[in-house]
């Protein structure tokens, strides 16, 4: 637990400025993305996980461009999985 947590301390030691404003970026799309009124923060988390990724390409670190890339995956398919279930929930006229 310890490696992990001294792992961030010399991340955020290290990083300039805007490599420590796209991780926050790109932790933040995350929860805003997935927990933020049951989605329809999703394209805000998209658009904030995309900006942090191409900070990452900018500064070429490789590890927030696969953090940022990850996650703009997961929220667009988690857009299209809210997108298909309210397609079969107003799809049925009761």
């Amino acid at each position: 637990m310890s490696e992990e947590n001294n792992s961030w301390e010399q991340f955020f030691k290290n990083a300039s400025p805007a490599e420590k404003v796209a991780a926050i970026l790109i932790i933040f799309s995350f929860f805003a993305g997935t927990f933020g009124l049951t989605g329809d923060f999703a394209i805000v988390g998209v658009i904030m996980a995309g900006l942090g990724t191409i900070i990452g390409l900018i500064k070429k670190n490789w590890a927030l461009v696969v953090m940022g890339a990850i996650d703009v995956y997961y929220l667009l398919e988690y857009m299209n999985d809210i997108a298909e279930i309210n397609d079969i929930m107003n799809s049925y006229p009761y």
